[in-house]
């Protein structure tokens, strides 16, 4: 009744979603009806098990932070830059993608090697190797690059949340006012909070991180003073990368 998993895995022996894309075929494919989905708490997978993982999690904190610059920044020649359908400067856009790629394929993983290589420096144990404190710790970057992407999304629902009302009564452009609020006039959703609100999905996020964080240190180091050594690095970078997003979010 389906096709085989598209992502090739075997899903009798799944244990964690970081390869699943929730396309549902495992489920319609099963004649037994075998095949179920479970809800859990938010930040439940936290193993990552390879390099691929990890620089996906890089990825995503280095565009948050590198839109947030292009969008909200002042800087008026990055923009210009990204903008090249209409500025049609193809020598800043090649610029602009280098300086992208490079940030988040090299910066922030080498930042991310020199905090994981300084955590087990302090924390003193050879039992531990580098590469499991690189990997295990790279998921705080998950919690925390997601929220940042929530908090960066947030003013497009708060500043454009009258326009749902709009396609509500007219979702098809037709000139329908089935609810009687096709003609509301436009008007930001309480942006006076904005800022306070995208603060505080930022140290949501930070703070998830850490607590991630220091469950993963547990399960490495399994003594709590070492755990909190070699955690300490990699959460003072968490906070500069959350500084950064609040440089650009509240000024």
């Amino acid at each position: 009744k389906g096709w085989g998993c598209p992502w090739l895995l075997y899903p009798a022996k799944l244990t964690r979603n970081n390869y699943c894309g929730l396309c549902m075929e495992c489920l319609k494919t099963c004649p037994s009806e075998n095949i179920t989905i479970n809800a859990r708490p938010f930040c439940s997978d936290t193993t990552i098990k390879g390099y691929d993982e990890s620089w996906k999690a890089f990825i995503m904190i280095s565009l948050a932070m590198l839109y947030s610059v292009t969008l909200l920044g002042p800087w008026g020649v990055i923009k210009d830059w990204a903008n090249v359908t209409e500025s049609g400067n193809v020598a800043g856009f090649l610029t602009y993608a280098g300086i992208l790629w490079f940030t988040a394929l090299v910066v922030i993983p080498a930042l991310w090697a020199l905090a994981s290589w300084f955590g087990k420096k302090l924390a003193g144990s050879d039992k531990v190797t580098f590469k499991e404190i690189f990997l295990s710790y790279s998921y705080l970057l998950v919690p925390l690059g997601l929220m940042a992407w929530i908090a960066f999304s947030f003013p497009l629902i708060m500043i454009n949340g009258t326009y749902i009302l709009h396609v509500i009564s007219d979702p098809m452009g037709w000139g329908w006012d089935l609810f009687g609020t096709a003609h509301i006039p436009w008007k930001p959703v309480f942006p006076e909070y904005l800022v306070i609100i995208q603060i505080a999905l930022l140290f949501l996020g930070l703070g998830y991180a850490i607590k991630c964080g220091y469950g993963l240190a547990m399960d490495l180091y399994k003594e709590q003073r070492k755990a909190v050594l070699s955690l300490l690095p990699v959460s003072i970078l968490c906070l500069i990368f959350t500084l950064v997003f609040l440089r650009m979010f509240a000024g």
